[in-house]
């Protein structure tokens, strides 16, 4: 599911897309709360599970990493996990490794 979402953003560039497709097994199923970690926001988010359609695959399809392998409560957001990646290749002992990982990272999408 990561390759297919990187194909899809077009290496990260783009946002993901956050259409869910319908589970249509008749089943009951659980529903799983998931705490999104986001570069603007802290937000819920409602995820429908089934054996189907495996919680950790539907967030990776929607741009989020899940923070555990099978019914994860959190998951961040894939770009915030590329800015942190962009900054530790910056660290520096100076004051520049935040700046110049900010203008990378902006430059990756296009600012």
């Amino acid at each position: 599911p990561y390759m297919n979402l990187l194909c899809v953003m077009e290496n990260l560039y783009h946002a993901a897309l956050s259409a869910q497709p319908i589970c249509s097994c008749h089943r009951r199923r659980p529903l799983l709360v998931v705490l999104i970690f986001s570069l603007a926001e802290l937000e819920q988010m409602t995820v429908d599970v089934c054996s189907y359609r495996h919680a950790p695959t539907q967030l990776v399809q929607q741009g989020l990493f899940p923070c555990a392998p099978v019914l994860s409560n959190m998951a961040v957001d894939i770009q915030v996990l590329n800015f942190v990646t962009q900054l530790f290749l910056r660290v520096a002992p100076n004051n520049t490794a935040a700046s110049g990982t900010m203008e990378a990272f902006l430059e990756l999408r296009g600012y």
